[in-house]
């Protein structure tokens, strides 16, 4: 059963995977038992998401970009929506549980309303992890099949909004948390933030050159990060002040592509994993406050997290190694050898007391984080 995808319940009591057999499973955080299985659809699954009541979950196939919502409680399909994008490689949900966002790995992006038959859609430019995002109940940005960034209000009737301010070509687009602040980065290695309760600029931010695939803010909204990988050039890191728009530090370090990046919740600390076997801290200077080499056989760092109080650092590797540091220390805090293959994914619950991973061979397993 190889996952593809793992989301905790609002109230963090259940565990739901989606699995390339075509089932999605319930569990039980609090003993690990399996709680149910909705459906199995002999469709390859590839994402799911969790309604803001814990109510409802849907989940997306590869197969002409279905999704099918569940109903928890009852275990019963409530509802299919046939988006017809190919494969649905991504889902989110609004806060008030109304609306879903759906992409594709042809660059579409579709929203279909729950509470209503409208819908919406529109051809994204650059199909990657950062190509859409929730700025409200009733907002989303996204970035058009012209690589222009443009905001969908599904309160109103029309066409997309275009976000003036950013030259070129966008190819990420992510929300600061709480926030109606957006960060927009192009193929130049410019970024634009923008206020969207005032409607204007903020800042155009610079340091960069190349394409800005990965964007990060800290859970406080104060900073910002970015990466950008070229093939024949080292990786280039970048942190901002986002009320001034002031560039703190610019900075590599990594000989490789740069894997992951993560902010600190109060952006204290840049986390950086790379195929060169590295985990690297950064201060808010861009000084390196510590390199951490991978142990000789593991690959290298997949993925790279924080806790949600910040006091944890947690990496996955290729051979299915999990790692807790302090990250103030860089002391390796604790270490679990899964032996269940690669770390697909790891999620931090959100009260931050368990993290689940996602192995190629073993399916989830639940760690818990303060042990």
């Amino acid at each position: 059963m190889i996952i593809r995808g793992v989301s905790f319940s609002p109230n963090g009591d259940l565990l739901a995977s989606a699995s390339l057999d075509g089932t999605v499973r319930l569990w039980s955080v609090r003993t690990g038992a399996e709680r149910g299985v909705l459906g199995q659809q002999r469709l390859r699954l590839l994402g799911i998401a969790w309604s803001p009541d814990g109510t409802q979950l849907a989940a997306s196939s590869d197969l002409a970009g279905g999704v099918r919502i569940w109903n928890v409680a009852e275990q019963q399909i409530a509802r299919t929506l046939t988006i017809g994008q190919g494969a649905v490689t991504s889902l989110s949900y609004a806060s008030d549980g109304n609306a879903i966002a759906s992409g594709g790995a042809n660059g579409t992006v579709k929203v279909q309303r729950l509470d209503e038959d409208g819908n919406f859609s529109l051809s994204g430019g650059a199909p990657t992890s950062q190509y859409m995002a929730f700025v409200s109940d009733r907002s989303l940005v996204a970035i058009s099949d012209a690589g222009d960034l443009v905001q969908l209000d599904f309160s109103q009737e029309g066409q997309p909004q275009q976000l003036e301010g950013l030259e070129g070509v966008a190819l990420s687009v992510t929300a600061a948390p709480r926030q109606q602040i957006v960060a927009a980065g192009n193929e130049r290695g410019a970024i634009a933030l923008w206020d969207l309760e005032s409607d204007r600029v903020l800042h155009t931010l610079s340091g960069l050159r190349g394409p800005v695939y990965n964007i990060a803010f800290s859970d406080d909204g104060r900073r910002v990060a970015a990466v950008v990988n070229e093939p024949d050039n080292a990786p280039q890191l970048a942190i901002w002040d986002v009320e001034s728009g002031d560039l703190l530090a610019a900075f590599g370090g990594h000989s490789d592509q740069v894997t992951g990046i993560a902010l600190r919740a109060d952006g204290s600390l840049l986390a950086s994993t790379s195929a060169d076997g590295t985990l690297r801290l950064w201060n808010e200077e861009g000084r390196e406050e510590r390199s951490i080499a991978i142990q000789e056989g593991q690959g290298w760092f997949s993925s790279v997290a924080f806790s949600p109080d910040g006091s944890l650092l947690v990496t996955g590797s290729l051979d299915g190694q999990v790692e807790f540091w302090n990250p103030d220390s860089g002391e390796r805090v604790h270490g679990i050898a899964l032996g269940q293959g690669s770390i697909f994914a790891l999620g931090f619950r959100p009260d931050g007391a368990q993290l689940a991973a996602s192995t190629r061979d073993g399916g989830i397993v639940l760690l818990d984080a303060e042990g």
